[in-house]
């Protein structure tokens, strides 16, 4: 095998939120905020904690209305769930991105930092099926930026971190892949991205 053989470009990576889907966490802040009147960044800052723990039960709920001050949690679960059907919607740019790498064979992964609540709606909205290889932080157990989730992928790619790109909007979580060998892409849009895998000739 030649050494450009090597080091070819064999799978990419996309976080979800915020890149595949349009919607975030930061959305369903929004939403809470707005319904509550609590300050956005309080819930920002009280929310992060458990996101990616958060459950669909009783617990968790109370926990939340708690934080916005208010009695009533199941009025709290349904805002929360409805933020999550409006917001959380494939951007379709992207989507045509990943079915036109799919016909040149590249392979298509998703590694997202989620929780049950949201896993469990995008995989009843189908919103995973184009990928090959799904994992998300709520089913593995360790989350962005923690180097392990990144060898994960790559694992479950039957790849070398180097045969691969990773896709996010957020700075902080390409750095990990980039220590591990891969070629990263900050995501500001589906056009940029485009640009950006066109310079390193996976899209032409």
């Amino acid at each position: 095998m030649s050494h450009d053989e090597e080091n070819k470009i064999k799978a990419v990576i996309f976080d979800i939120g915020g890149v595949y889907l349009k919607g975030s966490r930061k959305d369903i802040y929004s939403s809470l905020s707005e319904q509550s009147e609590v300050d956005f960044e309080f819930i920002k800052s009280q929310l992060n904690k458990f996101y990616t723990e958060l459950e669909d039960t009783d617990f968790f709920w109370r926990k939340i209305a708690d934080i916005l001050k208010q009695k009533d949690y199941g009025k709290v679960r349904k805002i929360w769930l409805e933020a999550v059907e409006k917001k959380f919607v494939v951007n379709k740019k992207v989507k045509e991105i990943i079915e036109n790498l799919k016909k040149s064979n590249y392979k298509i992964a998703a590694l997202t930092d989620t929780n049950i609540v949201h896993s469990t709606f995008i995989k009843k909205m189908g919103y995973y099926k184009p990928f090959d290889v799904v994992i998300l932080s709520s089913e593995v157990g360790v989350k962005k930026p923690d180097i392990k989730i990144y060898k994960i992928v790559t694992e479950k790619l039957l790849l070398k971190p180097k045969e691969c790109i990773y896709i996010d909007d957020n700075k902080r979580n390409l750095i990990p892949a980039k220590k591990l060998g891969m070629k990263t892409i900050l995501f500001k849009n589906a056009k940029q991205l485009e640009n950006e895998l066109n310079k390193l000739g996976i899209l032409n």
